[in-house]
């Protein structure tokens, strides 16, 4: 999966390394590890919230792996959400916030929210069974 990922996103992942020393690859890897063993039964957070699928979780082990293969900065947070899902959240240098939910194993949301302006939402689906992937 994730063999091809938008050159636009791309551009707008930091490369180097945020303000937080924490934020490795290596922890978010286990970080979505974790997440397998307190994030997969309904209630979660003690507040009602749906579990969140394997698939999904899955599927935002893959997409890091992808990240990390393009030399993108690991993210400075990566968390689970009330509707099942998981967001990479990145805040750029020049105070953009990008995030990342991963709704399934092969779909993603991507907002970019500059510090001043409108901010962006896009889906983008991984097509690898035909090769690539595409921005609907």
């Amino acid at each position: 999966m994730w063999k091809q990922i938008d050159r636009e996103l791309l551009t707008r992942l930091p490369k180097q390394p945020g303000y937080d020393p924490e934020a490795t690859w290596s922890n978010a890897a286990y970080k979505l590890w974790a997440f397998c063993d307190v994030n997969t039964v309904d209630d979660w957070d003690g507040q009602g919230a749906a579990a969140i699928p394997r698939e999904v979780i899955d599927g935002a082990r893959e997409f890091a792996r992808a990240l990390e293969s393009r030399g993108v900065a690991a993210p400075g947070w990566i968390v689970p959400t009330y509707d099942s899902t998981l967001a990479f959240e990145w805040e750029t240098a020049d105070g953009t916030t990008v995030e990342i939910e991963v709704k399934a194993p092969r779909e993603l949301q991507v907002t970019v929210k500059p510090r001043q302006g409108t901010f962006e939402v896009f889906p983008l689906v991984d097509t690898a069974d035909i090769g690539e992937a595409a921005v609907r």
